[in-house]
């Protein structure tokens, strides 16, 4: 099963549409939740994430910085999940606290950003 969670109800909006052009709605639940509200999963399981990067919302550095603190709490308690984030900020690496294995360069729009994997033990 695949769950998207968003705390901003336009997106969540946005996904359930998608979700239902696609014809996937068996397979995809979307949710209107915050990612720092994941429980534990069972190993295999692989989180995707696109958090902010704090260039068009009003979060400031250490707000940013705090949401990824706290979304690394919740990622350590998920032991044997996969999780990959494509971030516009350096924040997301440092803030996680988690070790990356892979990072990768790229572009969404016209917003550099990198592509970090985190396996977690």
């Amino acid at each position: 099963p695949i769950v998207a969670r968003d705390g901003v109800a336009a997106a969540v909006a946005a996904a359930t549409e998608n979700v239902r052009a696609a014809g996937v709605e068996s397979s995809v639940r979307v949710q209107h939740a915050d990612a720092r509200t994941l429980t534990q999963a069972s190993p295999g399981t692989w989180v995707f994430g696109d958090p902010p990067y704090g260039d068009r919302t009003a979060v400031k550095p250490l707000q940013l910085m705090g949401f990824f603190r706290q979304l690394g709490e919740v990622l350590r308690e998920m032991h044997g999940a996969t999780a990959v984030f494509i971030t516009g900020t350096d924040l997301l690496p440092k803030g996680l606290g988690l070790t990356h294995d892979m990072e990768h360069s790229l572009r969404n729009g016209d917003i550099p950003c990198k592509l970090f994997r985190y396996r977690v033990p």
